[in-house]
């Protein structure tokens, strides 16, 4: 039912579901308070009052009260990092139509809702959020299913900054990429999200232990993840490996150890990227041969050995593989030749010998083959080659 300033009780209502009941809003300066103090102005003035757009529900009023916490938390306000004498505070990009009393919340910059008004999609990827990103937005976890807060500068850290994301249970898709969501490893809370299908944790200083049981074991729909740029320290657990609908995954400069043996564990994967990654040992192992999704590789500057099995000719879908920066060794095997859906190839800074296959240099001709290098700049070159478009590292 709609309601009006005269037959409710914003406190009490707000009380019932704020995180702290309503203690809160006593602190003056808090961003709760400031929120409260807002949404209790705004119902009462008059262009919110001769607006026919806005009718107050309670969901309605919990929402709002949830996004002006978001606001009043993050707005031009400092922290840690903004306090350093390199950087400057700055309000948000782009605040069109937040605390606007006559405009609906679904009217405001970075909110999408259903056809019931309820907010589903939250996304401030790179709008200059500061202060701490508050775990008011729980408040609409019954609907949201999307929340993307890329390249921002709140900081969280540890449970009391991190841990609320567990609530967001309905979520499908989360990018908090390069934001400062700092965890001693990958914190457990995200294993609640059974829901995700899409997920971006990548260079948020989640420093530590990659939690296969505990966290990867739950999010069986998971179909895209991006953990680069956090320091792991340690192998790809079999808990993410063998996820069902995993098809993407990206974990660039993330101190990776082990081998590449848990590829071919992976039942769906399309593409990989793991540069950058010197704690990557050992061989490409043959049964990479049996990863027919896979059509994307990339595993440079490694501390890969051995040779290029000559089963990768098998990858028929392949598009392109990276393998420069490694020490492999050997020939290139002549069963690439069959890889005419692939467009880059390359593996320059290695330790190949021999000569490039005529099979593979046809590619260039007859099939999708543009990029193609080797170590042939060289004098003599470690390898010979008559159809490089590159000779040599760096190569385009």
């Amino acid at each position: 039912s709609s309601l009006s300033p005269s037959n409710f009780n914003l406190i009490t209502l707000l009380s019932s579901v704020a995180l702290y009941n309503g203690t809160e809003f006593l602190d003056y300066n808090s961003y709760q308070s400031k929120a409260f103090t807002w949404l209790q102005t705004s119902i009462s003035s008059p262009a919110s009052q001769n607006s026919t757009s806005i009718i107050y529900t309670h969901d309605k009023l919990i929402a709002r009260y949830a996004m002006a916490c978001i606001y009043y938390s993050t707005n031009a306000v400092s922290n840690a990092l903004t306090t350093d004498d390199t950087r400057q505070l700055y309000s948000w990009a782009n605040d069109q139509g937040w605390m606007e009393p006559a405009i609906d919340e679904c009217d405001w910059f970075g909110i999408t809702c259903d056809d019931g008004g309820k907010i589903i999609q939250f996304n401030m990827n790179g709008n200059n959020l500061t202060g701490v990103f508050p775990p008011e937005i729980t408040l609409i976890s019954d609907t949201l299913i999307s929340l993307e807060l890329q390249f921002n500068d709140f900081v969280n850290k540890d449970d009391q900054g991190v841990a609320f994301l567990g609530q967001l249970t309905n979520l499908k898709y989360l990018d908090i990429g390069a934001t400062n969501f700092i965890y001693d490893g990958i914190p457990t809370a995200l294993g609640r999200l059974t829901n995700l299908e899409a997920l971006d944790i990548s260079y948020t200083l989640m420093w530590g232990p990659l939690r296969g049981p505990e966290v990867w074991a739950n999010l069986q729909k998971l179909n895209y993840l991006e953990l680069g740029g956090n320091s792991y320290n340690e192998s790809i657990p079999d808990e993410l490996a063998t996820l069902p609908l995993l098809t993407n995954l990206y974990v660039e400069n993330a101190l990776l150890e082990g081998t590449l043996d848990f590829i071919v564990k992976m039942p769906s994967i399309f593409e990989l990227w793991i540069d950058s990654n010197p704690g990557l040992k050992g061989t490409i192992p043959t049964e990479i041969g049996l990863v027919t999704t896979l059509e994307s590789l990339s595993v440079t500057f490694g501390a890969l050995t051995g040779t290029l099995p000559s089963e990768l000719g098998l990858l028929v879908g392949m598009q392109g593989m990276w393998f420069y920066g490694n020490s492999i060794t050997g020939t290139m095997p002549r069963e690439l030749g069959s890889l005419s859906n692939m467009v880059e190839f390359q593996t320059e800074s290695n330790d190949m010998t021999g000569n490039v296959p005529a099979e593979v240099c046809a590619l260039l001709i007859t099939a999708a083959l543009s990029q193609l290098s080797t170590d042939c700049s060289s004098d003599p070159p470690k390898i010979d080659c008559v159809c490089c478009t590159c000779c040599g590292y760096p190569c385009p």
